[in-house]
Protein backbone atom coordinates (compact mmCIF):
# COMPACT_ATOMS: atom_id res chain seq x y z
CA UNK A 1 0.00 0.00 0.00
CA UNK A 2 1.27 3.19 -0.42
CA UNK A 3 -0.41 6.32 1.13
CA UNK A 4 -0.27 9.94 -0.29
CA UNK A 5 -0.25 12.84 2.34
CA UNK A 6 -1.26 16.77 1.66
CA UNK A 7 0.07 18.65 4.22
CA UNK A 8 3.00 21.40 5.48
CA UNK A 9 5.78 19.31 4.64
CA UNK A 10 7.27 16.45 6.34
CA UNK A 11 11.02 15.37 8.31
CA UNK A 12 12.25 12.70 6.45
CA UNK A 13 14.67 11.99 9.51
CA UNK A 14 12.51 11.25 12.17
CA UNK A 15 12.01 7.30 13.07
CA UNK A 16 8.51 6.83 12.14
CA UNK A 17 9.77 7.21 8.77
CA UNK A 18 12.87 4.60 9.36
CA UNK A 19 12.14 1.71 6.59
CA UNK A 20 13.58 -0.59 8.86
CA UNK A 21 11.53 -3.88 8.62
CA UNK A 22 9.81 -2.50 5.21
CA UNK A 23 9.23 -4.64 2.20
CA UNK A 24 10.33 -3.28 -0.96
CA UNK A 25 9.01 -0.62 -3.10
CA UNK A 26 6.36 -1.63 -5.50
CA UNK A 27 8.04 -0.08 -8.27
CA UNK A 28 6.52 -1.32 -11.19
CA UNK A 29 3.29 0.75 -10.47
CA UNK A 30 4.80 4.02 -8.51
CA UNK A 31 5.37 6.84 -10.71
CA UNK A 32 6.76 9.59 -7.99
CA UNK A 33 9.72 11.11 -7.34
CA UNK A 34 11.92 12.39 -4.30
CA UNK A 35 12.25 16.14 -4.25
CA UNK A 36 15.03 16.47 -1.70
CA UNK A 37 18.19 17.77 -2.61
CA UNK A 38 19.59 14.81 -1.28
CA UNK A 39 17.76 11.61 -2.62
CA UNK A 40 18.97 9.23 0.03
CA UNK A 41 16.52 11.07 2.34
CA UNK A 42 13.70 9.07 0.52
CA UNK A 43 14.06 5.19 1.33
CA UNK A 44 11.26 2.86 1.39
CA UNK A 45 8.94 4.30 3.52
CA UNK A 46 9.31 7.62 2.48
CA UNK A 47 9.05 6.57 -1.02
CA UNK A 48 8.75 10.02 -2.63
CA UNK A 49 8.35 14.32 -1.87
CA UNK A 50 7.42 17.14 -3.97
CA UNK A 51 6.53 20.76 -3.81
CA UNK A 52 3.30 22.68 -5.23
CA UNK A 53 3.30 25.76 -3.76
CA UNK A 54 2.63 27.97 -6.93
CA UNK A 55 -1.45 29.06 -5.59
CA UNK A 56 0.49 29.72 -1.68
CA UNK A 57 3.06 32.48 -3.29
CA UNK A 58 0.42 33.69 -5.35
CA UNK A 59 -1.94 34.26 -1.92
CA UNK A 60 0.80 34.98 -0.05
CA UNK A 61 0.45 32.00 2.13
CA UNK A 62 3.25 29.97 0.92
CA UNK A 63 4.94 27.42 3.53
CA UNK A 64 7.97 27.54 1.83
CA UNK A 65 8.33 31.21 1.79
CA UNK A 66 11.73 32.35 3.34
CA UNK A 67 13.30 28.89 3.17
CA UNK A 68 14.94 26.42 0.93
CA UNK A 69 12.02 25.08 -1.66
CA UNK A 70 12.00 21.32 -0.35
CA UNK A 71 9.27 18.81 0.58
CA UNK A 72 10.66 19.44 4.13
CA UNK A 73 8.30 20.59 6.89
CA UNK A 74 9.12 23.90 8.85
CA UNK A 75 10.44 21.51 12.08
CA UNK A 76 10.53 18.13 13.39
CA UNK A 77 7.04 18.41 14.93
CA UNK A 78 5.45 20.66 11.91
CA UNK A 79 1.54 19.62 10.85
CA UNK A 80 2.53 17.24 7.98
CA UNK A 81 5.22 15.23 9.82
CA UNK A 82 2.74 14.38 12.41
CA UNK A 83 -0.23 13.85 10.43
CA UNK A 84 1.84 11.48 8.37
CA UNK A 85 2.90 9.27 11.19
CA UNK A 86 -0.12 9.08 11.99
CA UNK A 87 -1.37 7.56 9.13
CA UNK A 88 1.62 5.58 8.26
CA UNK A 89 4.57 6.01 10.81
CA UNK A 90 6.49 3.10 11.00
CA UNK A 91 7.26 1.96 14.87
CA UNK A 92 9.41 3.57 16.90
CA UNK A 93 10.50 2.08 20.31
CA UNK A 94 11.33 3.89 23.15
CA UNK A 95 8.61 7.00 22.51
CA UNK A 96 7.06 9.28 25.40
CA UNK A 97 6.12 12.67 25.98
CA UNK A 98 8.69 14.30 28.55
CA UNK A 99 8.22 10.29 30.42
CA UNK A 100 4.65 10.24 30.30
CA UNK A 101 3.33 7.25 28.27
CA UNK A 102 5.92 4.88 27.45
CA UNK A 103 6.00 2.22 24.83
CA UNK A 104 5.88 2.36 21.35
CA UNK A 105 4.45 4.62 18.67
CA UNK A 106 3.05 3.75 15.36
CA UNK A 107 0.70 4.62 12.88
CA UNK A 108 -2.52 3.30 11.62
CA UNK A 109 -0.38 1.77 8.88
CA UNK A 110 3.37 1.22 9.70
CA UNK A 111 3.98 -0.82 6.98
CA UNK A 112 2.53 1.41 4.33
CA UNK A 113 4.61 2.84 1.92
CA UNK A 114 4.49 7.27 2.74
CA UNK A 115 4.21 9.77 0.24
CA UNK A 116 4.36 13.28 1.43
CA UNK A 117 2.99 15.61 -0.74
CA UNK A 118 2.28 19.30 -0.53
CA UNK A 119 -0.61 20.56 -2.70
CA UNK A 120 -1.13 17.98 -5.47
CA UNK A 121 -3.74 15.38 -5.33
CA UNK A 122 -3.83 15.17 -8.72
CA UNK A 123 0.19 14.19 -9.28
CA UNK A 124 -0.30 11.41 -5.94
CA UNK A 125 -2.80 9.99 -7.97
CA UNK A 126 -1.05 9.72 -11.05
CA UNK A 127 2.33 8.82 -9.20
CA UNK A 128 0.44 5.55 -7.94
CA UNK A 129 -0.63 6.04 -4.53
CA UNK A 130 -3.58 3.36 -2.91
CA UNK A 131 -4.81 5.89 -0.26
CA UNK A 132 -4.76 10.11 0.48
CA UNK A 133 -4.99 10.71 3.77
CA UNK A 134 -5.53 14.63 3.78
CA UNK A 135 -5.83 16.28 7.35
CA UNK A 136 -7.08 19.80 5.85
CA UNK A 137 -9.89 21.38 5.10
CA UNK A 138 -12.17 24.66 4.20
CA UNK A 139 -14.40 26.49 6.25
CA UNK A 140 -17.53 24.48 4.72
CA UNK A 141 -18.33 26.00 1.06
CA UNK A 142 -20.39 24.68 -1.29
CA UNK A 143 -19.19 21.38 -2.41
CA UNK A 144 -18.98 22.56 -6.48
CA UNK A 145 -16.24 25.39 -5.23
CA UNK A 146 -14.31 23.19 -2.32
CA UNK A 147 -10.92 22.22 -4.19
CA UNK A 148 -10.45 19.37 -1.53
CA UNK A 149 -13.99 18.08 -2.63
CA UNK A 150 -13.57 18.50 -6.44
CA UNK A 151 -10.02 17.29 -6.72
CA UNK A 152 -10.66 14.31 -4.73
CA UNK A 153 -13.95 13.09 -6.34
CA UNK A 154 -11.59 12.57 -9.17
CA UNK A 155 -9.71 10.80 -6.94
CA UNK A 156 -11.88 8.43 -5.50
CA UNK A 157 -14.37 7.98 -8.10
CA UNK A 158 -12.76 8.05 -11.28
CA UNK A 159 -9.11 6.20 -9.83
CA UNK A 160 -10.21 4.39 -7.00
CA UNK A 161 -8.18 5.98 -4.65
CA UNK A 162 -9.41 5.53 -1.22
CA UNK A 163 -9.70 9.10 0.42
CA UNK A 164 -9.26 10.14 4.31
CA UNK A 165 -9.58 13.62 5.48
CA UNK A 166 -10.04 15.00 8.62
CA UNK A 167 -13.54 16.45 10.26
CA UNK A 168 -11.45 19.01 11.87
CA UNK A 169 -10.71 19.86 15.19
CA UNK A 170 -13.68 21.90 16.38
CA UNK A 171 -17.12 20.64 17.28
CA UNK A 172 -19.01 18.40 18.90
CA UNK A 173 -21.24 21.17 18.85
CA UNK A 174 -23.71 21.75 15.29
CA UNK A 175 -21.86 22.79 11.82
CA UNK A 176 -18.27 22.56 12.64
CA UNK A 177 -18.01 19.24 10.64
CA UNK A 178 -14.99 19.93 8.02
CA UNK A 179 -15.25 17.87 5.24
CA UNK A 180 -18.48 16.09 4.71
CA UNK A 181 -17.86 15.24 1.11
CA UNK A 182 -20.02 11.91 0.46
CA UNK A 183 -17.54 10.29 -1.27
CA UNK A 184 -14.48 9.64 1.09
CA UNK A 185 -14.17 8.97 4.78
CA UNK A 186 -14.18 12.10 6.63
CA UNK A 187 -12.35 10.82 10.03
CA UNK A 188 -12.95 12.42 13.63
CA UNK A 189 -10.18 13.28 15.95
CA UNK A 190 -8.80 10.76 17.66
CA UNK A 191 -7.43 10.78 21.49
CA UNK A 192 -5.80 8.13 24.00
CA UNK A 193 -6.71 5.81 26.16
CA UNK A 194 -4.35 7.12 29.35
CA UNK A 195 -5.33 9.71 31.93
CA UNK A 196 -2.15 11.77 33.26
CA UNK A 197 -3.51 12.88 36.70
CA UNK A 198 -1.84 14.59 39.70
CA UNK A 199 -2.87 14.96 43.46
CA UNK A 200 -3.61 18.41 45.29
CA UNK A 201 -3.94 17.84 48.89
CA UNK A 202 -4.79 20.37 50.56
CA UNK A 203 -4.07 21.86 54.36
CA UNK A 204 -6.80 20.31 55.82
CA UNK A 205 -5.91 16.92 54.50
CA UNK A 206 -8.78 16.95 52.10
CA UNK A 207 -7.39 15.84 48.26
CA UNK A 208 -8.52 16.20 44.57
CA UNK A 209 -7.68 14.67 41.23
CA UNK A 210 -6.61 16.74 38.35
CA UNK A 211 -4.90 16.31 35.17
CA UNK A 212 -1.46 17.34 34.41
CA UNK A 213 1.53 17.03 31.90
CA UNK A 214 4.13 18.99 34.29
CA UNK A 215 7.55 18.13 32.17
CA UNK A 216 9.49 18.07 36.10
CA UNK A 217 7.07 15.46 37.31
CA UNK A 218 9.70 13.00 38.00
CA UNK A 219 10.51 15.42 41.27
CA UNK A 220 7.56 13.86 42.22
CA UNK A 221 6.13 16.72 44.50
CA UNK A 222 5.96 20.19 45.05
CA UNK A 223 7.11 21.21 48.57
CA UNK A 224 3.78 22.37 50.41
CA UNK A 225 3.62 25.74 50.16
CA UNK A 226 1.31 28.56 50.49
CA UNK A 227 -2.07 28.62 48.08
CA UNK A 228 -4.03 31.60 46.80
CA UNK A 229 -6.93 32.44 44.95
CA UNK A 230 -6.44 35.05 42.09
CA UNK A 231 -9.62 34.92 40.09
CA UNK A 232 -8.68 34.85 36.37
CA UNK A 233 -5.33 35.06 36.77
CA UNK A 234 -5.45 38.26 34.29
CA UNK A 235 -4.35 40.99 36.33
CA UNK A 236 -0.43 40.81 35.46
CA UNK A 237 0.64 43.14 38.14
CA UNK A 238 -2.01 41.51 40.80
CA UNK A 239 -0.24 38.12 39.84
CA UNK A 240 3.94 39.44 40.44
CA UNK A 241 2.77 40.82 43.64
CA UNK A 242 1.48 38.47 45.38
CA UNK A 243 1.79 34.62 43.97
CA UNK A 244 5.93 34.60 44.52
CA UNK A 245 6.11 31.21 46.71
CA UNK A 246 2.76 30.44 46.21
CA UNK A 247 0.33 28.53 44.59
CA UNK A 248 -2.03 30.39 42.85
CA UNK A 249 -5.78 29.35 41.80
CA UNK A 250 -6.83 30.36 38.85
CA UNK A 251 -10.65 30.33 37.49
CA UNK A 252 -11.83 31.00 33.67
CA UNK A 253 -14.73 33.90 33.60
CA UNK A 254 -17.85 32.75 32.06
CA UNK A 255 -18.66 34.76 28.67
CA UNK A 256 -14.87 35.78 28.48
CA UNK A 257 -12.76 34.56 25.37
CA UNK A 258 -9.63 34.89 26.60
CA UNK A 259 -7.32 31.71 26.01
CA UNK A 260 -5.55 29.25 28.90
CA UNK A 261 -2.22 30.01 27.22
CA UNK A 262 -2.57 33.62 28.81
CA UNK A 263 -2.93 32.46 32.10
CA UNK A 264 -0.34 30.24 31.53
CA UNK A 265 2.14 32.75 30.52
CA UNK A 266 0.95 35.33 33.43
CA UNK A 267 1.62 32.53 35.90
CA UNK A 268 4.84 31.26 34.33
CA UNK A 269 6.47 34.31 35.14
CA UNK A 270 5.60 35.57 38.21
CA UNK A 271 7.62 33.21 40.22
CA UNK A 272 4.49 31.17 41.67
CA UNK A 273 5.18 27.67 43.13
CA UNK A 274 2.86 26.31 41.38
CA UNK A 275 -0.96 26.57 39.92
CA UNK A 276 -3.88 25.30 39.80
CA UNK A 277 -6.52 25.77 37.06
CA UNK A 278 -10.10 25.52 37.57
CA UNK A 279 -12.02 24.66 34.23
CA UNK A 280 -15.92 25.74 34.16
CA UNK A 281 -17.44 22.48 33.37
CA UNK A 282 -18.01 19.34 35.07
CA UNK A 283 -15.15 16.54 33.49
CA UNK A 284 -17.40 13.12 33.32
CA UNK A 285 -15.45 9.31 33.38
CA UNK A 286 -15.29 9.51 29.72
CA UNK A 287 -13.70 12.86 29.35
CA UNK A 288 -10.52 14.23 29.59
CA UNK A 289 -9.74 17.36 31.15
CA UNK A 290 -8.00 19.57 28.88
CA UNK A 291 -3.91 19.43 29.21
CA UNK A 292 -1.34 21.57 28.51
CA UNK A 293 2.40 20.77 28.58
CA UNK A 294 2.99 22.73 31.81
CA UNK A 295 7.32 23.77 32.27
CA UNK A 296 6.06 24.62 35.99
CA UNK A 297 4.17 22.79 38.52
CA UNK A 298 0.25 22.78 37.17
CA UNK A 299 -2.80 21.23 37.66
CA UNK A 300 -6.30 21.72 35.40
CA UNK A 301 -8.94 21.05 37.69
CA UNK A 302 -12.90 20.21 36.86
CA UNK A 303 -15.39 22.37 38.35
CA UNK A 304 -16.18 20.66 40.86
CA UNK A 305 -13.50 19.72 42.42
CA UNK A 306 -12.69 23.70 42.09
CA UNK A 307 -15.33 24.36 44.10
CA UNK A 308 -13.91 21.79 46.98
CA UNK A 309 -10.42 24.16 46.39
CA UNK A 310 -12.63 27.06 47.26
CA UNK A 311 -14.35 25.96 50.07
CA UNK A 312 -11.08 25.42 51.85
CA UNK A 313 -9.87 29.25 50.72
CA UNK A 314 -13.03 30.82 52.20
CA UNK A 315 -13.18 28.70 55.27
CA UNK A 316 -12.96 30.77 58.69
CA UNK A 317 -10.17 28.40 60.32
CA UNK A 318 -7.26 30.74 61.15
CA UNK A 319 -4.30 28.48 60.20
CA UNK A 320 -3.14 29.22 56.68
CA UNK A 321 -3.71 27.87 53.66
CA UNK A 322 -1.39 25.35 52.05
CA UNK A 323 -1.71 22.90 49.28
CA UNK A 324 1.11 20.38 47.76
CA UNK A 325 1.34 19.22 44.52
CA UNK A 326 2.03 15.17 43.44
CA UNK A 327 2.63 14.36 39.77
CA UNK A 328 3.42 10.27 39.63
CA UNK A 329 -0.02 9.57 40.03
CA UNK A 330 -0.80 9.01 36.08
CA UNK A 331 -2.01 5.58 35.48
CA UNK A 332 -3.04 3.58 32.08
Amino acid sequence: MIIGLVDTGIWPESPSFSDHGMNPLPAARWKGECGFSNRSLCNNKLVGAQVFDKAGNVFNISTTKGKVISPRDNNPEGHGTKTSSIAAGNFVDGASYHGYAPGTARGVAPKAHDSDFIAAIDRAVGDGVDVLSISMGMDQPPLYEDPIALSTFAAAVEKNVFVALAAGNNGPSHQTLSNGIPWVLTVAAGTIDRQFQAVVELGNGVSVIGSSLYRGRQLSSVIQAPIIFLGDCLNIAEIRNKSKGKIVVCQEEEKKNFTEHKRFDNVLFSGAAGSLFIINRTITDREFAPTYEHPYPGVFIALEDGEIIKRYLNSSNAEPKTASLRFDNFYV
